[in-house]
């Protein structure tokens, strides 16, 4: 990145033709407005990215609601199906601008049915005590060090935390991803 945070010349992650190739979209180099999209793959139409092996979830990509808000595209699960959001997963909601104007929601009725899946819930509940296990053996290894008050109110030396995490980390990380493995079989993912 140059000094007025633009980023060096490269292809769009999804034609592969130059970002800022015209010279007269320079927000597609921006730091601060990048996406790795040009202005025609950004704006292009809705798309199916991606149809889950377990349930049949579809992924759909639509460009942003609100570009000078938000330029990266979203992302929203959908069923085929459903009544609601016409098996899209998004949903349009219409406000004044003095109530903040129009937004993009995710249909409740998808996302309910993807997040409260046996199977993904399964999931999240072992990576939150994976989580919590190593935190739990973080906040002992301090508490023996009598560091643990110190920690809590932010004063113990970055340097010293990152030596007593590493051990945790490195072993958490370990067990996530032999996790992750059992979890992407279960649950039909392909790697």
């Amino acid at each position: 990145m140059d000094e007025h945070g633009m980023l060096p010349q490269h292809d769009c992650k999804q034609c592969g033709q130059p970002l800022n190739a015209d010279r007269f979209h320079p927000a597609e180099l921006y730091a601060g407005t990048y996406t790795g999209l040009c202005y025609q793959c950004e704006r292009s139409d809705a798309r199916l990215v991606h149809t889950a092996a377990l349930d049949g979830c579809h992924t759909w990509e639509f460009p942003p609601h609100c570009p000078s808000w938000r330029r990266s595209r979203e992302r929203f699960l959908a069923y085929p199906g459903c009544e609601k959001c016409k098996g899209r997963g998004r949903l349009w909601v219409g406000r004044p601008d003095t109530h903040g104007g129009n937004y993009s929601q995710q249909c409740p009725d998808c996302s309910a049915r993807y997040w409260f899946h046996p199977l993904r819930t399964w999931e999240q509940r072992r990576w939150a005590s994976i989580h919590k296990a190593a935190e739990s053996l973080y906040k002992k290894e301090l508490k023996k060090r009598k560091l643990l008050k110190q920690a809590k109110a932010g004063t113990v030396p970055a340097e010293l935390c990152r030596e007593i995490q590493a051990p945790f980390v490195t072993r958490m990380e370990t067990v996530q991803n032999r996790f992750r493995a059992i979890a992407d079989r279960r649950l039909k993912r392909v790697a």
